[in-house]
């Protein structure tokens, strides 16, 4: 095999995973491409980078162990953000401290810094406020760059209800911080 790693698709490394033929450089592969994706969305979710650290690791452990195993995946990305979807449900039973920080949802706010904490409370508190599945298919959509036929993949759900989900979840994000964004208007 003469060619560079990174002009195979995902579904001929994962295969080379399975193989053992280039298995070590396949994963390495599979790790540069995912990588991002799979921070962001723990790091998002959890909101503390050290259990974020420990999930990554954990998620491309399970990935890599899967290969070796030699699972059927017929779509890499959705295979991988499932494993990510379950490594931080089980992180997240064992801890219950999730911050969104205003920075991330990257909203202009007419406030001055000594009252991003209040804004950053208000936006935790909103977003706990949305169906489970809203609050997922936003934050993959929005920080994992997602499109809605892969999170509908993960979510098992079609992609018309993942487009509803998040049409809503932003639309009441909205509605919920209207009255305390526009104050300052």
């Amino acid at each position: 095999m003469n060619r560079k790693f990174d002009t195979y698709s995902d579904n001929e490394l994962f295969a080379m995973l399975v193989s053992t033929a280039g298995r070590e450089q396949a994963f390495k592969e599979l790790y540069r491409r995912f990588e991002h994706r799979v921070w962001a969305y723990c790091r998002i979710s959890l909101r503390n980078d050290e259990h974020a650290k420990d999930v990554v690791q954990d998620v491309f452990l399970r990935f890599y162990k899967a290969g070796e195993k030699g699972a059927t995946v017929g779509n890499v990305a959705a295979y991988m953000m499932r494993i990510v979807r379950n490594a931080v449900i089980d992180e997240q039973n064992k801890t219950s401290h999730r911050l969104l920080k205003i920075e991330d949802l990257e909203i202009s706010v007419p406030f001055q810094e000594d009252n991003q904490n209040e804004l950053e409370q208000m936006i935790e508190t909103a977003l706990q406020l949305l169906p489970e599945e809203h609050k997922e298919a936003l934050i993959m959509q929005t920080y994992s760059n997602m499109t809605y036929n892969e999170i509908a993949a993960i979510q098992e759900v079609p992609m018309t209800t993942v487009r509803n989900r998040i049409v809503r979840a932003k639309s009441r994000l909205r509605e919920l911080l209207s009255g305390y964004v526009n104050n300052g208007e």
